[in-house]
């Protein structure tokens, strides 16, 4: 009788698969340009793989890489999280760039950069892990 309740236990908790969510996610969007020109790019970055997403016009890509992380990024993306947010005026036509990590520890979305974001501004996070993070996308989003 026990081992068909673990069976059955096993069986039900496999149903319901976790969705891994990307720890860190890079957007770019070309903005208000003339036909043709439009260009897009959308990197995610997980635990152990890097889903990357290009687009020009109507003709997209895809790709995912594997790869090994040293390092403790969840903790580098907590200490992101407690960073100043400093905004400041942004065009509204213009490109688009947007970082974003997601802190596991708080289950919430850590803001690092954008170039224009929800209010219309530019909004930069001050710290030097948010820098790092930065510019750790800028390499693997390639």
């Amino acid at each position: 009788m026990k081992s068909i309740f673990l069976i059955s236990a096993l069986i039900s908790s496999s149903a319901f698969a976790i969705t891994e969510v990307p720890l860190l996610t890079k957007t770019y969007h070309s903005g208000y340009v003339a036909p043709g020109y439009r260009t897009s790019l959308n990197c995610e970055i997980y635990s152990n793989k890097i889903v990357l997403k290009q687009e020009a016009e109507f003709i997209g890509a895809e790709q995912t890489r594997q790869y090994v992380l040293s390092g403790d990024l969840k903790k580098v993306i907590y200490a992101a999280s407690m960073g100043r947010i400093e905004e400041s005026p942004a065009p509204v036509d213009a490109p688009v760039t947007i970082y974003k990590a997601y802190n596991v520890l708080t289950n919430a979305s850590v803001e690092l950069s954008s170039s224009v974001n929800y209010r219309g501004n530019k909004a930069v996070n001050q710290s030097q892990e948010a820098r790092g993070l930065i510019n750790l996308m800028d390499m693997l989003c390639k």
